[in-house]
């Protein structure tokens, strides 16, 4: 018989601290793509439509784009939209892996 492989648990006994901060960085970031998705949701009025745009594709790179796609003209109806904009390229510049 071989021998069985080693839990993956046991590198995040080793490397405690680092896990610790790469899983902060990967929820924080989840929880921005889910604050895009209640920016939009609210502008629209509609929750079904963003939800199924943006977290029908894979990556945060395409989500965003869904998520511009879907938002940014009924901000700019608003007057927000240089507002939209900023709140986007935040969102971009926050990344904390190469695009």
């Amino acid at each position: 018989m071989g021998t069985a492989p080693k839990p993956i648990l046991t590198q995040f006994h080793q490397f405690a601290v680092e896990c610790e901060i790469v899983g902060r960085l990967l929820t924080g970031y989840a929880n921005l793509e889910v604050g895009l998705l209640n920016c939009v949701h609210m502008v629209l009025g509609d929750l079904d439509t963003p939800l199924k745009a943006m977290f029908k594709v894979r990556g945060e790179s395409r989500r965003i784009e869904e998520g511009v796609k879907l938002g940014q003209r009924p901000y700019n109806a608003l007057g927000l939209g240089n507002d939209f904009q900023r709140a986007i390229a935040a969102m971009r510049s926050s990344r904390c892996w190469p695009r």
